[in-house]
């Protein structure tokens, strides 16, 4: 596997693991609801400005060599990849770990 697609791999592993720990979690079904979508909106573009400033800041860059040549805003494609991955990420753990406390129920949906 080229290294500047290792990155990109294991943000995909990670997400479909979070699909197979969550298989039935209450963000599914919420998920096309314009409050999530915003919610999603939110995080992503939150991510996107701190990355983008920071860059811009020299606080830290991406070697040409090492990410794909694809760019947008200065940023590889794979950090914007990661951008959506993370925001899906923190809906789906977040809402699984809220309706478990607020309805006592795990991620399979069965009582305490």
């Amino acid at each position: 596997m080229p290294r500047e697609s290792a990155y990109l791999f294991l943000e995909i592993t990670i997400f479909f693991g979070v699909i197979l720990l969550f298989p039935r979690s209450p963000v599914w079904r919420e998920l096309g609801r314009p409050t999530r979508l915003r919610q999603f909106a939110v995080l992503f573009f939150v991510w996107l400005g701190v990355d983008v400033i920071a860059l811009n800041l020299g606080l830290w860059h991406f070697p040409q060599g090492s990410t794909l040549r694809f760019r947008f805003l200065n940023l590889p494609i794979e950090e914007l990849i990661l951008f959506v991955i993370h925001s899906m990420l923190v809906l789906i753990v977040g809402f699984a770990f809220l309706d478990q406390e607020v309805h006592g129920t795990d991620q399979r949906g069965r009582d305490d």
